[in-house]
């Protein structure tokens, strides 16, 4: 056993879970549906593979979506297990694969058409954010820098909320874009390190931002960047620092 550190609540928290050492074999992963009437327990045979590194169900239909990773972890599959009908059916859908390794996102966001899913993929050489359709059709919708964070969607008016590193590699941008790939707007400066914490429904957001030379401001905004109230500008901080006569960062 492996036992790391969190310490993403006020107190640190311990978490030890199974990890094989070299030359040891893996835990065994198996993915079941269970009938919460009876209980009865059913097997989904998934071929050969190694780790069920993420899955998630339909909003909108009784489909569930597998991804299946190898030992290597450079071939990754997605499943679709289709239970609308009295017969379960499944098939592989997608499969991306790398002569390195398949990075594994948590973008896996089933759109309400039941057809539709939005994933990061760094197939390119970029991390762009793509719509794959239980079709096989995998579509980009990014084509800029690397998407550094996904925010999420507003399907009701088609847009989708990310950051990018836009300008330069060492800046961090906000932007939105429409699910066709068209429109793309950017909500925030392109200059310094920008992020946002959007509100459900995804109509306004807290931006943080900040740079080399200037303490985090934070920034109530509607969902087209606009400013509604500045929520705190670090002024007091920013006069105490002027008086230390620090050399400014370019």
């Amino acid at each position: 056993e492996f036992t790391m550190m969190y310490y993403e609540e006020l107190y640190p928290e311990k978490y030890t879970f199974k990890y094989p050492k070299a030359g040891e074999a893996n835990s065994k992963v198996s993915a079941h549906l269970v009938n919460t009437a009876n209980g009865k327990i059913k097997a989904i045979n998934l071929g050969e593979y190694e780790y069920i590194p993420r899955l998630q169900w339909s909003g909108t239909k009784n489909q569930l979506v597998i991804q299946i990773l190898n030992r290597h972890q450079n071939a990754l599959k997605y499943h679709l297990i289709d239970l609308t009908e009295k017969k379960i059916s499944q098939k592989v859908f997608f499969e991306e694969t790398s002569k390195t390794y398949v990075e594994i996102d948590d973008n896996l966001l089933i759109l309400k058409d039941g057809n539709t899913i939005l994933r990061t993929s760094e197939a390119d050489g970029f991390n762009r954010i793509y719509k794959l359709s239980f079709d096989g059709t995998n579509t980009k919708i990014t084509n800029g820098g690397d998407v550094i964070e996904f925010y999420g969607i507003d399907e009701a008016n088609g847009k989708i909320y990310y950051a990018e590193a836009g300008n330069r590699a060492i800046y961090k941008g906000i932007y939105r874009i429409g699910l066709d790939g068209n429109g793309k707007e950017t909500i925030s400066s392109e200059d310094g390190y920008n992020s946002a914490e959007f509100t459900e429904g995804m109509k306004y957001f807290v931006k943080t931002w900040s740079d080399a030379n200037t303490p985090p401001v934070y920034t109530l905004c509607s969902n087209d960047g606009k400013t509604v109230r500045v929520l705190e500008d670090n002024a007091a901080l920013n006069k105490k620092l002027s008086a230390y006569s620090l050399g400014k960062k370019e």
